[in-house]
């Protein structure tokens, strides 16, 4: 990391102020990468790889707490 980074800065206070240490920062971001390689592997799983297919109808589900115009017309357009 560059030393302008706010991560990084962070990291060297916290270990200043003997807070935090290399070992757990390393041992963090690979507990970190560990998770998002699972919710890359889940969300691939869905469809991505043709294991499965949702429905068109979910498509639309949960982007908004309240449709607008768009989604309505977006769902009007494909029969749902």
């Amino acid at each position: 990391m560059a030393l302008g980074d706010p991560i990084d800065r962070l990291k060297m206070h916290l270990i200043g102020l003997q807070e935090w240490s290399d070992a757990q920062h390393e041992a963090l971001e690979q507990e970190l990468k560990e998770e998002v390689r699972a919710a890359v592997r889940a969300g691939e799983a869905i469809g991505s790889l043709g294991k499965s297919k949702p429905s068109t109808r979910e498509m639309f589900e949960d982007v908004y707490k309240y449709p607008d115009w768009r989604i309505l017309e977006q769902r009007r357009e494909l029969g749902i």
